[in-house]
């Protein structure tokens, strides 16, 4: 989507790309990668697991909320995927998988509630050298 109704996510992706662009003129590196999980039922689910083909049935992964050596957070087995924030349409197809792989429901309220709670993470990692 593009103007009043583009998401924060692409919007603030965007803004990132804009800095790192200016950033690696100064000789600053970048590596990013994004994961993507929902909370729904109690059960993290990863949005940016590979999807399988029709027919196919993927084994259950299984989430937990973890703690590293360093005291952060991190939720195991989850996907990360690279990506390059100057690229939009990488963006967009990132948040169309996952909006295709959320769970959602019918309530009184709303024919197609998500009626979870969803979680993107960008990790990344910069050097001067």
């Amino acid at each position: 989507r593009t103007g009043p109704m583009r998401g924060l996510i692409p919007r603030c992706i965007e803004q990132i790309g804009k800095y790192k662009e200016t950033l690696e003129t100064q000789g600053w590196q970048y590596a990013m990668e994004v994961t993507f999980v929902e909370i729904y039922n109690e059960q993290i689910r990863d949005l940016l697991r590979p999807t399988l083909k029709k027919g196919e049935v993927a084994a259950k992964a299984s989430h937990d909320i973890r703690t590293n050596k360093d005291g952060s957070l991190y939720i195991s087995d989850v996907t990360r995927r690279d990506v390059e924030p100057t690229d939009l349409a990488e963006i967009d197809s990132i948040l169309e998988l996952a909006a295709r792989q959320r769970s959602v429901g019918v309530t009184d309220m709303n024919a197609q509630s998500s009626r979870s709670h969803s979680i993107f993470t960008l990790h990344l990692r910069a050097s001067n050298p």
